[in-house]
């Protein structure tokens, strides 16, 4: 362990290391009884940190219910003396089917169980079933064929049957989707594979008939065969069918049916031969079936089975494709699956998680370094993840690396050889901490690289073995200016790109090995990089004419010309201009690299050199030393000297370094050093003096140096870029911590045993900006050193154990450092959540993805989660929590970005409501990819949707508005609309539906209909609505040259008697035609050409609005109002004024000239002054004021618009109105009202005067009083 805290840079392998604190129980070891199955339960609940019984909330009060199956031991199979048994029984009773079946039960053998599991205790039910897919396929059911054998009985407990083992492994899919879990299979064709998800799957073989026995030995978990009908269902006690799950009695696991009502597929492959290679006696560790075959395994009785049928050991078979009325599914789940909810609070154990299920590995500080490749290996309590890898995982493709997009102290990602889309970058573009990727060879383009501009700490970028990454990304590279190491073999790099990255500022290592574009003039470009220490132009057509440009890079220290078209001349001179670099080319020796990789190899160290790596033996070639490590008990104490010429060495780790002040007068010349390890040396502050040439240093291990002191730390002012410092137990005190201060650069700090410092050292950290590692664990710290620590923003890891600090002090500076996992004690088994960035916001995610693609999104944020935002960019987006409900993809441009592929990123938005799918590239597959979102209530389809696979609708079981758009629809996509069992509301716009194909429509619980283009429609089509019983609002929309519906048409319109609302724009109805209809439908409110007649009554979704508007607090009120009248009038500048009293919106202004509908004012229901005036004259455009029907206005002001009828102003207490520079000529509706003051048309004013003298309250009219009016003309 110490070496691991001495080397955090370093993986080491901890195989043969275990944590004394973590024992786990023991094996469940059969035989065991009843009693002890569950004390087994329970100590590994207990253990894991689990509770023994876990439900699935599928909604509706429907719910699967899952035991926890301990890890074990048990005989698998039935021994030689039951299988003669079971065969003679079979003989005798002539049972040809049990005499091909019994021999595959053995030989009996011992098998392991190593991982604890999840198990339901019931079969999945027929409401289940029809709950996550819609379906129930079952033969004993209401609608199935056999229904006449459970009519009269309700069969939702039923279990769901007629299931084949495809069909099993797709509700395991489709359940786990439901539940946002990783699905455990991948499907293609007939062709499935079993990955590490998290999600729900099949049993294996084993861990079936593991738990079924629960701990026994016998034919059946019970005993004798003469109880099978207190536990079971089958063919003597069946009546032929079925029967509700969980009416006999369970076994010691708490499983019930286990031997009978149906049998149950597991995941293996079926072999009557399999169990015969298990002879020997060594335990069968987790078997899976054989690799290959075409049956599935089945296992347990069911109702048609006789007796001998349902034994434990009894081992069935079908092929995967067979449905039958007495096969089904129980379904199974690992237990970090269970445990997936509660782990997702941690982002640091969320992530690695996910990683390690899909392969990859981990390295995380737990207190104290530790690489990790399984998730049972994860510490117990809470860690810090620092580094992810995938190292040659050819056949994985991340898609999605959301889950690393909140880990504060990610400092490393890796994943060479390994798919990775550029969509997945997203996400990690935002790990701002990040310091090192490897991507190489992982089919990233350009689009994925530009996902990484954010990442301003990265220091070592590897995109070698990437064709798509081209020149075009180099400014995203010359952007981060942090970065130190850059690797670009293999890549279409030309010199322009070159010309880009001059700009790096801290730029030490440049790889273009196999970059074959590149020349002389973009070396040219290189000559800026001033710290250039490596340079690697291996396997170019570098020639001689590029010598007197790298010869001008004086800060090489190596350069790597091998397979150039350099010539041995070439190289000689490139050798006298840079004297101080080793330069690989077969012409050229390097006599102190050879003596001093062959002197550390007889003193037993590791030797790495450039272009090689680990060295055994010295190769004949010519060598630059790139990293030496002595270690162990034999390393040299003395001898340093042996290392002087060498000009390439980037490492040297030297622990216990004898003499270290005069050895370090030699190492101090290795000025190429980066990583430095001296500790357990004698040095002293005299020694590391010599440590400042040493320029480039970016780690340095002191840890036990016991001579250095307070003024050590002075020598350190010139490792400017130093960022590592390990001074582990070094008797350093709080004053020389005051020389730490001013290094900036300084990322990570080991403090850990300095018993001289104390809280007041602190003080001196405080202000380091770039400091995100503190480890000051077993020091003389307490709670005085919480006030300087709290102001330490930066930190993302901070080790307090083994301080005097308290457990209210750790409390509260984690409270004050929220974006910092914090090890104490008292904190370890606290889970760790970032406030500034909450776990999984799948929300924030998706909607930074809509917006690199064009799209917009609709959400609702605040504390109360009730403000209505529209967001159209990145930059727009609350800082706080936000829910989305609506995504658009309307851009042309952008939105063809949108594929199957990529459309999953909205798949955690577990709010969604509404999807505009526009121009996008989405089909089918990716409709059906969104199935378990069960909040999708609208969705308008893709323009060049295949019609053929609209059958996918269906699949989105809260589906209620469907809008298809463009020619490509055509009459065969009714059939498909009719298959959506929710369908309300249907839009179609410039289909070519005919009238043919809209009479085949059926979607009878249809509320509302918009037809806008569809010139294929005749008047004829129209008779057709009137066999939607519940049809209330119908919108018929032409074109200025197109019109469409007549009075005709319209009549057929009298026949939908429910019909509340009706628009019609650009249709040939006349004023004669909607005389008619209203008079048919006189409660119907008719809005076309020729105005608006009726009563104003909003649609569903207005009411909707209206609604949770009225939640809102009035500045929330008035912020939703204007988004809406900005959706319902595109060009509007969005400008309110208002005023708000007594905790009500009173009075509320903005100008019309480019509204027309101002439906959502009605959203304001106590408004008394209301002003939706135009600014002019003529400008106004507000034609309507119907919504404006019963709110209680007492002053309006409508003038300069296009307003004709004060119809809706009915009734109201009006006290004051202004409607001049308007249509208006009737002023009728004014009557009864309390009017003091009116501005109208002259005109209008005139003719009504009868009427005005009436209103006994107007006291001005037109700016003049009321008496004078009347009196002049």
């Amino acid at each position: 362990m110490k070496l691991q805290e001495a080397l955090p840079e370093c993986t080491i392998n901890w195989d043969e290391w275990e944590d004394p604190n973590d024992k786990a129980p023991p094996l469940a070891v059969a035989p065991f009884n009843a009693k002890q199955a569950k004390q087994h339960q329970q100590a590994w609940a207990d253990y894991l940190g689990v509770p023994v019984e876990k439900n699935v909330d599928l909604g509706k009060g429907i719910k699967i219910e899952m035991v926890l199956i301990p890890p074990g031991e048990f005989l698998m199979g039935s021994s030689d003396a039951e299988r003669a048994r079971w065969l003679k029984e079979a003989t005798d009773a002539g049972d040809d089917w049990s005499i091909g079946r019994i021999p595959a039960e053995g030989p009996q053998h011992r098998v392991q169980i190593t991982k604890p599991f999840y198990l339901a205790i019931h079969e999945v039910t027929q409401e289940q079933h029809q709950q996550i897919t819609g379906a129930n396929p079952s033969y004993f059911s209401s609608s199935g064929e056999g229904k006449d054998e459970v009519a009269g009985q309700r069969t939702n407990r039923h279990p769901v049957e007629d299931i084949s083992w495809f069909d099993a492994i797709d509700f395991c899919n489709t359940l786990s989707a439901s539940e946002q879990l990783q699905p455990s299979y991948t499907i293609s064709g007939n062709s499935v594979m079993q990955v590490p998800g998290n999600g729900f799957r099949l049993p294996s073989e084993a861990e079936w008939e593991y738990a079924c026995r629960a701990g026994s030995t016998g034919m059946f978990f019970f005993g004798e065969e003469s109880k099978l009908g207190n536990y079971a269902w089958y063919m003597s006690n069946s009546k032929a069918k079925t029967h509700p799950v969980g009416e006999k009695q369970p076994n010691g696991f708490g499983a019930y049916d286990m031997h009978g009502n149906i049998s149950e597929w597991c995941w293996d492959q079926f072999d009557k031969n399999y169990f015969k290679q298990f002879s020997g006696e060594d335990d069968v560790l987790d078997p899976l079936g054989p690799p290959t075959g075409s049956i599935r395994v089945r296992r347990g009785g069911a109702w048609r089975h006789q007796a001998r049928h349902c034994r434990a050991a009894l081992r069935h078979d079908n092929a995967p494709n067979i449905r039958v009325n007495y096969q089904g599914i129980r379904l199974a789940m690992t237990v970090e699956a269970a445990n997936a909810q509660a782990s997702t609070a941690d982002p640091h154990r969320r992530a690695a998680e996910e990683v390690l299920r899909l392969g990859g590995s981990v390295r995380v500080w737990s207190p104290g370094a530790k690489s990790v490749a399984r998730i049972e290996d994860l510490p117990r309590g809470r860690f810090a993840l620092q580094s992810v890898g995938f190292v040659e995982k050819r056949e994985l493709t991340v898609d999605s690396l959301e889950f690393l997009s909140t880990v504060e102290f990610l400092e490393s990602a890796n994943f060479p050889s390994t798919h990775i889309s550029d969509e997945s970058l997203r996400h990690l573009g935002r790990v701002t901490n990040l310091q090192q990727i490897n991507l190489s060879y992982s089919q990233v383009t350009d689009a994925g690289v530009r996902h990484l501009s954010n990442l301003i700490s990265l220091t070592d970028l590897t995109l070698g073995g990437n064709p798509g990454v081209t020149d075009a990304s180099t400014d995203v590279i010359a952007g981060l200016e942090g970065l130190r190491r850059l690797r670009l073999n293999g890549m279409p790099i030309t010199d322009a790109g070159l010309n880009a990255l001059s700009d790096l500022p801290n730029l030490t290592a440049l790889y273009l090995g196999h970059c074959e574009q590149i020349s002389e003039i973009g070396l040219g470009h290189l000559q800026s990089l001033k710290f250039l220490q490596q340079l690697e132009l291996h396997d170019t057509a570098i020639g001689d004419e590029a010598v007197a440009q790298i010869g001008q890079l004086k800060t090489l220290r190596f350069l790597d010309l091998r397979k150039t078209n350099v010539t041995e001349s070439g190289a000689a001179q490139m050798e006298e201009l840079l004297p101080m670099c080793a330069i690989l080319h077969p012409s050229l020796e390097h006599k102190a690299d050879r003596q001093a990789a062959l002197w550390a190899l007889e003193n037993r160290g590791t030797v790495s050199a450039w272009g090689i790596g680990k060295l055994q033996t010295i190769p004949p070639t010519a060598l630059a030393v790139q990293y030496i490590v002595f270690s162990g008990k034999t390393k040299p104490r003395t001898g340093s000297i042996n290392l002087e010429g060498l000009h390439s060495i980037e490492g040297l780790r030297w622990p216990s370094l004898q003499e270290a002040d005069q050895e370090l007068a030699h190492i101090g010349k290795l000025t190429s050093l980066t990583q430095l390890d001296l500790g357990l040396s004698d040095v002293s502050a005299a020694g590391l003096k010599h440590l400042a040439p040493l320029s480039q240093l970016e780690i340095l291990m002191l840890g036990h140096c016991i001579r250095l002191s307070d003024e050590a730390l002075a020598s350190l002012a010139t490792l400017e870029q130093l960022r590592n410092l390990h001074l582990n137990s070094v008797p350093i005190t709080d004053d020389g911590l005051s020389h730490l201060a001013r290094r900036n650069s300084l990322r990570v700090l080991y403090l850990e045993g300095c018993k001289k410092i104390s809280g007041q050292g602190m003080e001196h950290l405080s202000a380091l900006p770039a400091l995100r590692f503190l480890h000051v664990g077993n020091t003389a710290i307490d709670d005085a050193a919480l006030l300087h620590l709290k102001r330490m923003k930066s930190l993302r890891i901070l080790n307090i154990v083994g301080t005097n600090v308290s457990a209210a002090g750790a409390a509260q500076l984690q409270q004050a450092l929220p974006g910092c996992v914090i090890f104490h004690e008292s904190l370890n088994d606290v889970p760790w959540q970032s406030a500034a960035h909450p776990p999984a916001d799948a929300d924030r995610a998706a909607a930074e993805w809509v917006m690199s693609v064009g799209g917009s999104v609709y959400a609702t944020s605040g504390n109360d989660q009730r403000t209505i935002i529209n967001v159209q960019s990145k930059e727009m987006l609350p800082k706080e929590r936000f829910k989305v409900f609506g995504v658009v993809f309307e851009d042309p441009m952008h939105a063809k970005e949108v594929t199957d592929n990529n459309v999953v990123n909205l798949k955690g938005l577990t709010g969604l409501n509404g999807l505009r799918l526009g121009h996008t590239e989405v089909t089918g597959r990716g409709i059906s990819q969104l199935a378990p979102m069960p909040n999708i209530q609208e969705i308008c389809m893709p323009h060049n949707f295949d019609e053929a696979e609209l059958r996918s609708l269906s699949q989105l079981k809260g589906i209620k508005h469907v809008e298809l758009w463009t020619p490509n629809y055509t009459n065969a996509c009714i059939v498909h609309l009719n298959e959506i069992p929710g369908l309300e509301k249907l839009t179609l716009t410039n289909t070519a539906i005919t009238d043919n194909g809209f009479h085949r429509l059926s979607a009878r619980q249809l509320r509302a209909f918009r037809l806008e283009g569809n010139f294929e429609l005749s008047d004829a089509a129209f008779e057709h609505l009137k066999n939607f019983p519940q049809l209330a609002e119908v919108t018929i929309l032409g074109a200025p040259n197109v019109r469409i519906l007549s009075d005709l048409g319209l009549a057929h319109l009298q026949d939908v008697k429910q019909l509340e609302r009706l628009f019609l724009h650009n249709t040939k109805v006349t004023a004669a035609g909607v005389a008619a209809l209203k008079q048919a439908l006189p409660k119907c409110k008719v809005d076309w050409d020729g105005g608006v007649v009726g009563a104003w009554q909003p649609t569903v979704e207005q009411q909707s609005f209206f609604d949770a508007v009225a939640k809102l607090k009035p500045e929330e009120q008035i912020e939703a109002v204007r988004k809406q009248l900005k959706l319902a009038n595109t060009d509007f500048d969005g400008k309110l004024k208002y005023k708000i009293q007594n905790g009500l919106v009173l009075e509320l202004q903005f100008i019309t000239d480019d509204v027309t509908d101002i439906w959502p004012v009605r959203a304001l229901p106590h408004i008394q002054r209301f002003f939706c005036n135009g600014s002019a004259a003529g400008k106004g455009r507000l034609a309507d004021l119907s919504p404006l029907q019963g709110i209680p206005i007492l002053s309006l002001n409508c003038s300069n618009t296009r307003v004709a009828d004060l119809s809706p102003l009915q009734r109201m207490q009006l006290g004051y109105l202004h409607c001049g520079n308007t249509q208006v000529a009737d002023l009728s509706p004014l009557q009864e009202m309390p009017l003091k003051e009116l501005f109208c048309p002259e005109a209008a004013a005139r003719k009504n005067a009868p009427l005005l003298k009436k209103i006994k309250t107007l006291k001005t009219i037109n700016s003049q009083p009321a008496a004078k009016f009347f009196t002049t003309k």
